[in-house]
């Protein structure tokens, strides 16, 4: 508990100093949510269950409706957050379940006379996806409406176990190391080169960047293991 208590009021003082440096500096003036954490958090929980149990692409979209008009009544800019949630789903989501738009792979009735493209694998593709976006898209407003520091204390509020509530914050310091590595080098990046000439070269420098933020992430999850080992996880 000296641990968690010890994070969230690190949480506050980076919050605080950095203007929510998780979120961009155009979210600084967001309204606050008149509930209390806990309060939040069960209906934000309410609210993933139903997107987790929606089977009709239709219920999903209006789902994400109703998300970006709380984002618009929040005062959070719809461009941004839609920008955001898109690139996430198209980086982590969309490789994962393209597959599944072949025959081959799901089976179902062919879309074309080639039989290459299913119509359930396509419904299912999309279904994913939206349902992806949903989810990404209510973890942001909770985000930017609560911040780190209030999630935390509504866990606890929540009773949720003082184990739980310390690892999704020992995770969340971890994105945040990631997160300014990723920014410095790609800072280091624009003072130190031209922009590209090429696709080629473009594509040369975007994978000699990746590989090198891939092997510190892979030295800064080793750090948060021992870490981790050390507080009794």
């Amino acid at each position: 508990m000296k641990y968690i208590n010890h994070t969230i009021r690190h949480f506050e003082r980076f919050w605080l100093l950095h203007h929510r440096a998780s979120q961009s500096a155009r979210l600084r003036q967001i309204r606050p949510l008149p509930w209390t954490s806990a309060t939040a958090l069960i209906v934000c929980a309410l609210i993933l269950f139903g997107v987790l149990i929606a089977r009709r692409l239709e219920y999903l979209i209006g789902i994400y409706a109703v998300l970006l008009t709380c984002a618009y009544l929040l005062r959070i800019p719809l461009k941004e957050l839609i920008q955001r949630n898109l690139v996430l789903v198209l980086v982590f989501v969309v490789p994962l379940s393209l597959p599944a738009i072949f025959v081959a792979i799901a089976g179902g009735t062919p879309l074309d006379s080639w039989g290459i493209f299913s119509v359930h694998g396509i419904q299912s593709f999309l279904i994913i996806s939206t349902r992806a976006l949903c989810a990404i898209s209510l973890v942001q407003l909770l985000i930017a409406t609560m911040g780190v520091p209030e999630i935390l204390r509504g866990l606890l509020q929540l009773r949720v176990p003082a184990s739980v509530v310390s690892l999704f914050s020992t995770m969340w310091s971890y994105l945040h190391v990631i997160g300014r590595e990723a920014h410095s080098m790609a800072s280091s990046l624009r003072a130190r080169t031209i922009s590209p000439t090429g696709i080629r070269r473009a594509y040369a420098i975007l994978g000699v960047q990746g590989s090198v933020l891939l092997q510190n992430c892979v030295h800064a999850a080793e750090a948060t293991h021992r870490a981790m080992l050390a507080r009794g996880f």
